[in-house]
């Protein structure tokens, strides 16, 4: 029986960049809010028509991922009047449509603050914001076991002068993915990068990129980025003794629709290292960073897979999930 593996899942959210509609505040919002601190944040409103005639509105902050999809309550548009109500927030807002901008105020905590929404742009960064790009930016993003995988990013004029991007994951096994969406909005940066549904939200400045990085599956962590800086493979020691690998050591190939192989080799230093490759996809040595065999059952995790499988002479079969899916399929692999 052939089980389809789906290695990488590609789930793109497409945004309509014209935020006004004739008869109504249809489409996607932003305004600058001060949180209190000083500080401002780019807060985005998406505004939906719903069956019916009502409207939905999800509320979420562009620069990091505490806030992120909020739905507002208590909806109401008439007369080209907006009003609504974001519980998770404790406030309510209430503005005027008018052309191009709704105008009102934002109420919480018993205090008004003025409030103008316009439609969201997103501006790809050109003249001086992308001279301040260009180069290779390098930091570490800890997963949710606390392994640290290394992300370097590069920015590129192309022939035409445009702004171009890569990322490299080598600890995913990922190398030259390309970053098609690249924003910027003062000094506040976002980039995605679908093939591995990645994103990154932060600040550009005088350290460096500082943000959040957000990958399907885990939870939004911080990370920052540094010009110039090179970070060397880390070392993994995995959890398998020398009896261990006389049966793991090799490679495994998972059977289905898309050639999967799981390899155990040892180093040059001698040290047990697992990898995991998936040529079609371009992923080559994937670092299985958590790994152990107990009782003849084998558990692994790398950086977008986790299996766990019972073993049987050249066979194991077990359930595999990527990307953080919440439901696991079963694979069985064998030594090649």
């Amino acid at each position: 029986m052939k089980t389809r593996i789906p290695i990488l899942l590609l789930c793109i959210l497409v945004l309509s960049s014209s935020a006004l509609a004739q008869t109504g505040p249809t489409g996607v919002w932003q305004c600058y809010f001060d949180t209190g601190t000083g500080q401002k944040r780019n807060l985005q409103f998406v505004i939906n028509k719903l069956a019916g005639g009502a409207y939905g509105i999800t509320v979420q902050y562009m620069e990091h991922g505490a806030v992120k999809k909020l739905t507002a309550t208590s909806v109401s548009f008439a007369d080209g009047k907006l009003a609504f109500t974001v519980q998770d927030l404790g406030g309510s807002y209430s503005g005027t449509l008018d052309k191009k901008k709704i105008t009102g105020n934002w109420q919480q905590s018993g205090k008004a603050v003025p409030m103008v929404l316009t439609p969201f742009k997103r501006a790809r960064p050109a003249g001086q914001d992308m001279d301040r790009l260009l180069g290779e930016w390098a930091g570490i993003s800890p997963n949710r076991d606390g392994f640290g995988q290394r992300i370097i990013c590069r920015f590129e004029k192309n022939v035409n002068g445009e702004l171009t991007g890569f990322i490299d994951v080598p600890d995913g096994g990922f190398l030259n993915l390309p970053i098609p969406n690249i924003w910027m909005d003062g000094n506040q940066l976002r980039f995605r990068i679908p093939g591995i549904q990645t994103e990154i939200i932060g600040e550009l400045s005088s350290r460096g990129i500082v943000g959040t990085i957000k990958t399907w599956g885990e939870e939004a962590g911080d990370i920052e980025l540094v010009k110039g800086k090179k970070y060397q493979p880390s070392v993994i020691r995995l959890d398998l003794t020398a009896e261990d690998m006389k049966l793991l050591q090799g490679r495994w190939s998972a059977e289905g629709q898309v050639a999967a192989f799981f390899r155990f080799e040892r180093n040059p230093d001698g040290e047990i290292a697992g990898f995991y490759d998936v040529p079609q996809s371009g992923v080559q040595g994937m670092r299985i960073y958590k790994a152990s065999l107990v009782d003849g059952t084998l558990s692994l995790k790398a950086t977008f897979v986790e299996y766990t499988g019972t073993l049987s002479g050249n066979t194991i079969s077990g359930t595999m999930t990527t990307l953080g899916a919440s439901n696991p399929f079963q694979v069985t692999i064998t030594k090649e």
